[in-house]
């Protein structure tokens, strides 16, 4: 076999098995925690962190408006507690407390914005737990 078929063989390979390998991260659980965190943090209104900085003698200008690309949701606070209570339910590995908690977020907000995230958690704590 030549070299280049050789290279051409290894390089499929890697890319199958890396490519098999981030699928199933990206349906792990902890994938799901750090994602639909990181995803809160983004929706909550509390805990903003803000900083004002100026240049004596600059002129003052307007703010530019924050672009959110798809639109930024509006999400209920209460909406989002409930989803972070589960979520802190996963992380201390109790996963009957955070199995019951998405199934009762998923009843009470059935169009929610978070509902998505909510259904995939689930799905993810059942396949983990079998």
């Amino acid at each position: 076999m030549s070299i280049r078929k050789t290279i051409a063989l290894l390089t499929a390979a890697i890319f199958i098995t890396s490519a098999a390998a981030f699928a199933a991260e990206k349906n792990s659980l902890s994938f799901w925690v750090k994602n639909t965190g990181s995803k809160l943090q983004s929706v909550s209104k509390k805990n903003k962190n803000t900083a004002v900085a100026g240049v004596k003698g600059a002129a003052e200008k307007a703010p530019d408006d924050l672009y959110w690309k798809g639109g930024k949701p509006e999400v209920a606070e209460e909406e989002i507690d409930a989803l972070e209570s589960a979520v802190k339910h996963v992380n201390k590995g109790e996963t009957d407390a955070a199995i019951k908690e998405l199934e009762a977020f998923i009843a009470k907000y059935p169009d929610g914005a978070l509902t998505p995230d909510a259904k995939e958690g689930l799905k993810a704590l059942q396949a983990e737990k079998k």
